[in-house]
C-alpha cells in the first residue's frame, strides 16, 4: 500500500484466526485496499520494503516452502527485550554488529555468532 508507512498503525491491530502465520492484522474495515498494488514474485525475486508499509500474501499454495527474512536496522544503544523477543518467536530473533565497536552490550545474549 503505498503511502501506507507515513501512519503507524499499532493500535489497529487485531487477532487472526489460525492458519495465519501471524498472532494478528489490521482488519479489512481500516485498510483502503483500493491503493493496493500487486504483483507476483517469481522464484529467486525479492521484494524489500519498510516495516510500517501495510503489506500482505496469499497463503502459501505450493508444496514448496516460502521464506521471509526480516532485517531491522539500528544502533546498539537500543535494548531489545529479550524474553519478548524469544516468546513471540523462539531462536528467531538475533542481532548482528555490521560496523564499528558496540560499547553498550546491551544485547550480548542475543548476538548472532554464525
Amino acid at each position: 500500500m503505498p503511502g501506507s508507512h507515513t501512519a503507524w498503525r499499532d493500535d489497529d491491530y487485531a487477532p487472526l484466526a489460525p492458519p495465519a502465520a501471524f498472532g494478528e492484522a489490521l482488519p479489512p474495515d481500516v485498510v483502503d485496499t483500493g491503493k493496493r498494488v500487486e504483483f507476483e514474485l517469481q522464484p529467486g525475486e525479492v521484494v524489500f520494503f519498510d516495516e510500517a508499509v501495510v503489506h500482505a500474501s496469499p497463503p502459501n499454495t505450493s508444496s514448496g516452502d516460502r521464506l521471509a527474512l526480516a532485517l531491522r536496522m539500528t544502533t546498539p544503544a537500543v535494548q531489545f527485550d529479550q524474553a519478548e523477543c524469544e516468546a513471540r518467536m523462539p531462536g528467531l530473533i538475533k542481532t548482528l554488529l555490521l560496523r564499528g565497536e558496540d560499547r553498550h552490550h546491551l544485547n550480548d545474549d542475543m548476538v548472532w555468532r554464525g
